[in-house]
């Protein structure tokens, strides 16, 4: 079994912010696929989500159906590809990332001594709202001295 990466664009305005009713229903009816909706390059929706199949003819058939239960809007494009082509395509590489809690405890130094290093450039971190991340890969490299 493979994952396939589903992409449709739909006759529909484009998502109208957080609190839009035509995107929860869509996301709830795909709940279990990864669905995310945003505004597509048509200016309308487009609605992605992830499918496991055994071939590429089952993933389609799988989306279409997926799309038409979740919606009924009109499907106006779609295109199913393989998640690691569409990983590629998009640059979607994701790097593991951990909190400042699980950064402290693999360096053996408190959660402030790991801000501190975020603050000072010392340790890469990358603030997502109010919460810093750290990629995995650069903390096994820092020492243990504050």
């Amino acid at each position: 079994m493979t994952d396939y990466n589903a992409r449709i664009d739909l006759n529909h305005p484009a998502p109208a912010g957080h609190d839009d009713p035509f995107t929860d229903t869509v996301l709830t009816a795909l709940e279990g696929f990864s669905p995310a909706v945003s505004r597509g390059m048509h200016g309308g929706t487009t609605l992605d989500f992830t499918i496991p199949a055994n071939d590429l003819k089952q993933a389609t058939t799988l989306a279409l159906s997926l799309a038409t239960t979740a919606t009924t809007a009109e499907l106006v494009g779609l295109e199913v590809i393989p998640t690691v082509e569409f990983d590629r395509r998009n640059g979607t590489h994701m790097p593991a990332l951990l909190s400042v809690s699980e950064t402290a405890e693999r360096l053996g130094i408190s959660r402030q001594a790991v801000l501190q290093r975020i603050e000072s450039g010392n340790l890469v971190a990358t603030k997502v709202g109010s919460t810093w991340v750290i990629p995995e890969a650069t903390a096994p490299a820092v020492g243990r001295s504050a």
